[in-house]
């Protein structure tokens, strides 16, 4: 094989900010991660930040309330 596949594993989970270390923090965090990966449901969301889903709800709420982010319907699901 040319590449490793836990190599592979290892840079997706980085790219994907799973990887500890890569994950959000803090809403502006979570904004960026939006910026970043775009839309996605409040539980992947909640695998890429450090905080609970709660704190990731509520971080939600406050960059709706200002308008920095927007909800979406994506193959049926709010995102």
């Amino acid at each position: 094989e040319l590449l490793d596949p836990q190599v592979i594993r290892q840079v997706e989970e980085e790219l994907q900010r799973l990887a500890p270390g890569r994950r959000a923090k803090g809403e502006e965090g979570l904004f960026d991660l939006l910026r970043e990966l775009g839309p996605m449901t409040v539980e992947d969301l909640a695998q890429r930040h450090t905080g609970s889903s709660e704190e990731v709800a509520s971080y939600l709420e406050n960059l709706l309330a200002v308008k920095r982010i927007f909800p979406a319907m994506i193959s049926g699901q709010e995102r």
